[in-house]
């Protein structure tokens, strides 16, 4: 496609909904992940509670484990 017709297509009707069912997707999980997450960290530094260890190993698993062996692990446990 030439600049003309992609400008056209991108700027489609049905391509300006999937933008805003995108960004507004997006947004609100930022915006949920956000809530909880503030609040996951605020039990885990203000209480003691039984299983801590084990929810704070769980927050932390992400940063330690890159992505492709999270899903080579998860694809073997299954």
């Amino acid at each position: 496609l030439g600049p003309g017709a992609f400008l056209e297509a991108a700027l489609s009707e049905r391509a300006l909904a999937a933008y805003r069912l995108s960004f507004g997707a997006a947004v609100l999980g930022a915006a949920v992940n956000g809530v909880f997450g503030l609040l996951t960290a605020w039990v885990l530094v203000r209480y003691e509670f039984p299983g801590k260890a084990v929810a704070n190993a769980v927050v932390d698993l992400p940063f330690a484990l890159p992505t492709a062996v999270a899903g080579i692990a998860l694809a073997a446990l299954y």
